[in-house]
C-alpha cells in the first residue's frame, strides 16, 4: 500500500517570507517547512508608553505655573534567528502590543495623570516589553511667612519625569531611564530656584543570547516637559533618549517639540521588511515612528 505524501509548493501558501503582524496571529511551522522554507528571523518590538497629562496651579496674586507632558519610554526589542524545525509548537502564537494611553490633565494644584505602559509584543515564549508611561507633574502653591505678603508665594513642581524604556524576555540591554523630576520655585520678588531635571538615558543593544536569541535591547527613556511659571524663566524640555544604540536596529531618540518631553527611541524594523527608509516602531513621536509594537518575520 502506498502512502500519500503531502507537499506544498511555495506558490500554494501565503507569502511567508516577510510580514508584519499588526494584531494577533500565528506562524504555522509545518506548512512553512512543507513550502520549502528552512529558517526564520524575527524582530519583536514592544509598544511605546503613553504621555503624562499636564499639571497647573491656581492663579494666586497674579502668579501661576504649569508642567507640560512628560514623554514615555520606548519599547524594548528582541532579535531571533533559527531553524523552523526547532520551533517547539506547530503554531507559534504572535501578539503585537498597542501604545499606552495618555494620562489626564490635573486639576488646579493637583497631580497630572500618569501615562499607561505600552503593551508587550511576543513571538511564542519570546517577548519585548512596552515602555513605561510618562509620570505627571504635581504643582503645589506654598504660602510662606515673610515681611511682605507680596513676596511669600512659591510654586514647586514635583514628580514629573519621563517613562522608562521597555525590556525584553532575554534580559539583554540596559539604560533606558526616564528623565528625572524637576523642581521649580518662583517667589513674588522674582527670586527663582531651579533643581535641574535629570536627562533620560539611551537604551542599549547587546548582541548574543541563548538560541534562537541573537540580540536584544531596551527602549530609550522619555524626557520631561517644560516647566513654566508666570513671571519666571522656562526650563527647556529633555529629549527622549535614543533607543538601542550600537546595533543594526539603532534608532535616534525622538526629539522634543515645543513644550513636551520627547518619547524614548524604539526599534527600526526595516532590515527585515526591506523598506529603503526606516520603519520605527515602539516610539510614538509624530513623524519619527509608530507607537505600537511590531512582530516582523522573515522566512528563507
Amino acid at each position: 500500500m502506498m502512502k500519500a505524501i503531502m507537499h506544498f509548493d511555495k506558490s500554494q501558501v501565503p507569502d511567508l517570507r516577510q510580514y508584519k503582524v499588526k494584531g494577533t496571529g500565528q506562524l504555522g511551522r509545518d506548512i512553512a517547512v512543507m513550502a520549502g522554507y528552512r529558517f526564520f528571523e524575527v524582530i519583536i518590538v514592544g509598544a511605546c508608553g503613553g504621555r503624562s497629562g499636564r499639571a497647573i496651579t491656581d492663579t494666586v496674586a497674579g502668579r501661576n505655573g504649569s508642567t507640560y507632558d512628560s514623554g514615555p519610554g520606548g519599547g524594548g526589542g528582541l532579535h531571533l534567528k533559527g531553524k523552523l524545525v526547532d520551533l517547539p509548537d506547530a503554531q507559534t502564537p504572535i501578539v503585537v502590543g498597542y501604545w499606552g494611553a495618555s494620562g489626564g490633565d490635573g486639576a488646579a494644584d493637583g497631580p497630572a495623570g500618569d501615562g499607561k505602559p505600552g503593551e508587550q509584543s511576543s513571538f511564542g515564549a519570546h517577548s519585548a516589553a512596552g515602555g513605561q508611561g510618562g509620570i505627571g507633574g504635581d504643582y503645589n502653591s506654598i504660602i510662606r511667612d515673610s515681611p511682605s505678603a507680596a513676596n511669600d508665594i512659591v510654586y514647586v513642581t514635583t514628580r514629573a519625569r519621563g517613562g522608562a524604556g521597555g525590556l525584553n524576555s532575554a534580559g539583554l540591554g540596559g539604560g533606558g531611564v526616564g528623565g528625572g523630576a524637576a523642581e521649580y520655585e518662583i517667589q513674588g520678588d522674582g527670586t527663582n530656584v531651579n533643581t535641574p531635571r535629570v536627562a533620560p538615558t539611551a537604551g542599549t543593544w547587546v548582541a548574543g543570547g541563548v538560541y534562537p536569541v541573537v540580540g536584544g535591547g531596551r527602549g530609550g527613556g522619555g524626557g520631561t516637559g517644560r516647566v513654566k511659571a508666570t513671571g519666571g524663566t522656562i526650563n527647556n524640555p529633555d529629549n527622549g533618549a535614543a533607543g538601542h544604540q550600537g546595533s543594526e536596529f539603532a534608532t535616534a531618540g525622538a526629539p522634543a517639540g515645543g513644550l513636551e518631553g520627547g518619547c524614548g527611541g524604539g526599534v527600526n524594523i526595516a532590515p527585515l521588511t526591506g523598506s529603503p527608509t526606516p520603519e520605527i516602531h515602539g516610539s510614538g513621536w509624530t513623524g519619527s515612528g509608530v507607537g505600537h509594537g511590531a512582530v516582523v518575520i522573515k522566512l528563507t
